[in-house]
C-alpha cells in the first residue's frame, strides 16, 4: 500500500479471531519512531531494574517493534485515543 490512507477493501466486515493466542505486550514508552519504505516504525520500550552485584541498575529495553502502513497507524492512533477518552471518563469523580 503506497501513501494511500484509505481503508483497505473489506476492512469494515473483517472479523478478528485469535486462534493462536496473540501475545500481550506491556510497554511504558515509545521512544523511537520513523517512516521508511512506506512503513511507519515504532519501538516500544520498558524500564527494568536488575541487580549487578550490590547495585541496582535501571535500564530501558525494547520489548517490541511495530511496523505498519499509514492506515494501520491511523487505526492504532484512533484506538489509542478512544481508550484514553474512556480512561479519562472512568477516572473522573462520580
Amino acid at each position: 500500500m503506497s501513501n494511500d490512507k484509505s481503508k483497505p477493501e473489506g476492512f469494515d466486515t473483517l472479523q478478528v479471531t485469535d486462534p493462536h493466542g496473540a501475545p500481550f505486550v506491556f510497554f511504558e514508552g515509545a521512544p523511537i519512531s520513523g517512516y521508511g519504505g512506506d512503513m511507519i516504525t515504532i519501538t516500544l520500550a520498558n524500564g527494568r531494574h536488575t541487580r549487578q552485584g550490590e547495585a541496582v541498575v535501571n535500564t530501558v529495553t525494547a520489548v517490541a517493534h511495530l511496523r505498519c502502513s499509514v492506515y494501520g497507524a491511523q487505526e492504532l492512533l484512533t484506538s489509542l485515543q478512544n481508550a484514553l477518552n474512556t480512561a479519562e471518563q472512568a477516572r473522573r469523580p462520580h
